[in-house]
C-alpha cells in the first residue's frame, strides 16, 4: 500500500498515501509503530501463551527502530503538525507501547544503533534472560525508508546502492 511514494514533503501527502484521516494519535501511529502491538499480540498466540499470563510479568521490551522517514516527512508540515506527533511517531513509544498494552514489568528500550539494531535489540534480549532479570522477552524491529534522504546523504558519502 506505501510502494512507490515519492512526494512526502507533507503530513497531508503521506496521509493521503497510506490512507489515514483525521490525524489524531491513532492515525498518525497506525505507521509504522501501531504494527508492534498486534505482531507482539500474534508472537504471544502463536508461542501458545495465553494473554493473561502476560499481563504483569516479568517481561521486557526491545525495539529496533533505525531510519525515522515517517515521523521527518510529517514534521517537515509545520502548518499542520499533528497535536500527537511525538507520541504517536516518537521511537521511544514503540517499546513503550508494547510494555504499557501488555501491563509488562520488565525493561522496556527501543534502540537504534544505525543498520545493527534488531540485532542489538535481541542481544540485549538474550542477556537480559540469560541474567534472570526478566522471565521472557519480546523483540522487534521496524525500518521504513519513504523518503530519499539517506540514500543522498550516504551516495555523497560514497557509498552505492542498488
Amino acid at each position: 500500500m506505501i510502494q512507490n511514494i515519492t512526494d512526502v514533503g507533507s503530513a497531508n501527502s503521506i496521509a493521503a498515501r497510506v490512507g489515514l484521516r483525521g490525524f489524531g494519535e491513532r492515525s498518525v501511529l497506525r505507521f509504522p509503530h501501531s504494527n508492534h502491538t498486534g505482531r507482539a499480540t500474534h508472537r504471544i498466540w502463536a508461542a501458545g501463551i495465553p494473554l493473561n499470563q502476560v499481563a504483569g510479568s516479568n517481561t521486557s521490551v526491545f525495539a529496533g527502530l533505525f531510519i525515522h522517514d515517517y515521523h521527518d516527512s510529517i514534521a517537515r508540515d509545520v502548518d499542520n503538525l499533528p497535536r500527537f506527533l511525538p507520541t504517536g511517531t516518537g521511537s521511544a513509544m514503540a517499546a513503550n507501547r508494547i510494555s504499557h498494552f501488555f501491563d509488562l514489568r520488565g525493561a522496556s528500550m527501543s534502540i537504534d544503533t544505525g543498520c545493527s539494531t534488531t540485532l542489538v535489540a535481541l542481544h540485549q534480549a538474550i542477556q537480559s534472560l540469560r541474567a534472570g532479570e526478566v522471565d521472557m522477552s519480546i523483540v522487534g524491529g521496524s525500518n521504513v525508508m519513504l523518503n530519499p534522504d539517506m540514500f543522498k546523504t550516504m551516495s555523497s558519502l560514497g557509498y552505492a546502492f542498488t
